[in-house]
């Protein structure tokens, strides 16, 4: 009732404004919100609520050509949108770009690690001392392998050598040293 003008005691003069904002509500329907409005409320620039409003990223109607907003809508949407486990995408890109390279570079490193587990442990239950590379390249990608191979035979334990495969054609194997 912010436009309501006192009269004599505690009656009120209503705009045509607060009596459509009543009704809303009295219909079982929430307050109507204006554009303006929902960017004051959430923090955010007009233009980024009008494109979402476009995009259907934000509950939105269009009343003639103005876009309009149930607050009971938006409140339920900025709920949704404040989960722990849900990542908006709004909040991915907002990541600084060195945040991104050293998740990317955890992430290499444990798939890395993880070859080189594999390796070892492939190693580990066989007889064999020699094993042809083409079987490893099957499992991991060229480049995490080529960095768990360079790990395996920089600590002395393996290196890589070309052997007699099968019809003495020459193969590149991970021998195991002793």
């Amino acid at each position: 009732m912010e436009n309501a003008k006192p009269l004599l005691g505690t009656c009120y003069l209503l705009t045509s404004i607060d009596i459509y904002s009543h009704i809303y509500i009295l219909a079982g329907m929430d307050k109507l919100l204006t554009l303006p409005q929902v960017a004051k409320l959430l923090g955010l620039a007009e233009r980024t609520i009008y494109v979402w409003s476009q995009q259907g990223k934000i509950p939105a109607f269009k009343l003639g050509t103005a876009w309009r907003y149930r607050s009971d809508e938006i409140d339920a949407w900025v709920e949704t949108q404040r989960t722990a486990e849900s990542k908006s995408a709004l909040a991915e890109s907002r990541k600084f770009g060195f945040e991104k390279r050293k998740e990317n570079k955890a992430r290499l490193e444990a798939m890395i690690d993880a070859c080189e587990a594999f390796i070892k442990r492939t190693v580990e239950l066989s007889d064999r001392t020699a094993f042809a590379l083409e079987q490893f390249e099957e499992e991991f990608e060229e480049e995490i392998l080529t960095k768990a191979l360079k790990r395996l035979t920089k600590s002395k334990e393996f290196e890589i050598k070309e052997v007699p495969g099968l019809n003495n054609e020459k193969v590149k194997a991970l021998l195991k040293k002793g």
